[in-house]
């Protein structure tokens, strides 16, 4: 069992439509737009108080992703700021898996929530570092059909 696994999906929507779906049309693309204040948001809705303990990591993480290469790839950044370089003081697995979620809701892509809760964990306890891989793992969560 991973320390993930007991988040509630009945607050997984409600904090989806409260923080992350914030759209903006550029070039009649829909995209996610997220900041820091969303990111606290959704870590006080797991039930954290919000409290940065690196806020340099996720100010990059954040600054790198206004280039909009892919989702996956601004996915990836943010992941390592919250899972590798624990961008709060608590509950950075917990705010991992909910941004997941959203992003992977956002686009319509259905996922195992069993194997993103243990790509999370690995991913946090293995201190992976590199963006690619990030992205390898969570696009091995998504179920093809």
């Amino acid at each position: 069992m991973y320390p993930i696994s007991h988040a509630k999906p009945e607050k997984t929507v409600k904090f989806i439509y409260k923080y992350v779906f914030i759209h903006i049309n550029t070039d009649k693309k829909m995209a996610i737009l997220i900041n820091k204040k969303d990111l606290i948001g959704i870590n006080k809705e797991i039930g954290e108080n919000g409290e940065l303990q690196n806020g340099s990591s996720l100010e990059y993480a954040l600054s790198i992703i206004k280039h909009k290469k892919s989702w996956l790839y601004e996915l990836s950044y943010l992941l390592r700021s919250l899972l590798v370089d624990h961008a709060f003081k608590d509950g950075n697995k917990r705010t991992a898996l909910m941004l997941v979620v959203a992003y992977l809701k956002d686009k319509n892509i259905d996922h195992d929530k069993d194997d993103l809760s243990r790509i999370i964990w690995n991913i946090s306890k293995k201190n992976i570092t590199d963006i690619n891989k990030i992205g390898r793992l969570i696009k091995s969560a998504i179920i093809l059909g």
